[in-house]
């Protein structure tokens, strides 16, 4: 626990999700990972806050108890989720890194916890940026989820707030905006 200069974002930003692989319409759905890509994913999506313990579910509204109101939920939640992030403590900001690493393991819903608690509470370029993630977050449980019509809605709501951002800081709280933006589409 507590904050702390993680050395794997010193010097450089954090990445946001590995890359994806998008199949033609037609192509069965095959969930199997593609064991020559392996290396190059767990690179990808490395760990920005090693001691985080995962919760044991990836919340999927509808389908699995919710975390905080059902009894058999995960109870997931983050000390300190409710204070500003800043373009000075991003580096060592628990929420966001936390959100980061959840959100690069498919805990959508969890990485959009982690940073709705700051996102309330920060200035205003620092807010865009995470209501952005949070709404990108939303857009891929929705993606999962096989409702087209929201994910696509989120989806230009997260990309306008996330454009906005990169126009002024291309390379904003570790990430490399254009690169995300592109990633996204």
């Amino acid at each position: 626990g507590g904050a702390r200069e993680n050395p794997e974002v010193k010097d450089g930003g954090v990445h946001l999700g590995p890359d994806n692989e998008w199949l033609p319409p037609d192509a069965p759905l095959d969930y199997r990972a593609d064991d020559t890509r392996r290396e190059a994913f767990w690179r990808a999506a490395r760990r920005y806050l090693p001691d985080l313990e995962f919760p044991p579910y990836r919340h999927l509204p509808g389908q699995t108890p919710h975390p905080h109101t059902h009894p058999l939920g995960h109870r997931f939640a983050l000390p300190g989720a409710d204070l500003p992030l800043t373009d000075d403590n991003w580096r060592t900001d628990r929420a966001y890194l936390a959100g980061v690493d959840l959100y690069n393991r498919a805990f959508w819903w969890e990485a959009h916890e982690a940073w709705e608690g700051p996102w309330r509470v920060s200035a205003p370029g620092c807010r865009r940026h995470l209501q952005g993630l949070v709404q990108l977050a939303a857009a891929l449980i929705k993606w999962h989820q096989g409702k087209q019509r929201g994910m696509e809605k989120l989806a230009r709501s997260s990309r306008t707030l996330l454009e906005a951002v990169a126009a002024e800081h291309p390379r904003h709280l570790g990430l490399d905006l254009p690169d995300l933006l592109e990633r996204s589409d």
